[in-house]
């Protein structure tokens, strides 16, 4: 395999949204009430389109993205300002400074002391 074969840009991003259908997501109940649970901000690692993240900053939990495909990260941005939700951040880069407690898929983080 090429480091292409797992991008996520093109088609590729275009199509994402399309294998996972409408709300509720399967998934989306168990990450919601995980990150409730532990209160504070979120990060959801490769949030790709915001199939998660958009839903969760629509219910008032405070989320960032993080996403290595800015194709993917795009229309993330597309589909919170279409539904309304704000994104205070939705980014590429690595989150340092944070400490990490993993939490499936979707990751809750402290500030850094």
């Amino acid at each position: 395999m090429t480091k292409s074969d797992w991008d996520y840009r093109g088609l590729a991003a275009e199509c994402y949204d399309l294998w996972f259908g409408d709300e509720p997501f399967w998934d989306q109940a168990f990450f919601h009430d995980r990150i409730r649970h532990h209160g504070g901000m979120a990060l959801e690692i490769a949030c790709g389109t915001g199939r998660l993240l958009v839903p969760f900053l629509r219910d008032g939990l405070v989320v960032e993205g993080l996403d290595a495909s800015a194709e993917m990260l795009a229309i993330c941005h597309t589909k919170a300002a279409f539904r309304g939700a704000s994104l205070r951040r939705c980014h590429c880069p690595h989150p340092r400074g944070y400490r990490v407690r993993p939490c499936r898929a979707v990751t809750t983080y402290l500030d850094a002391p």
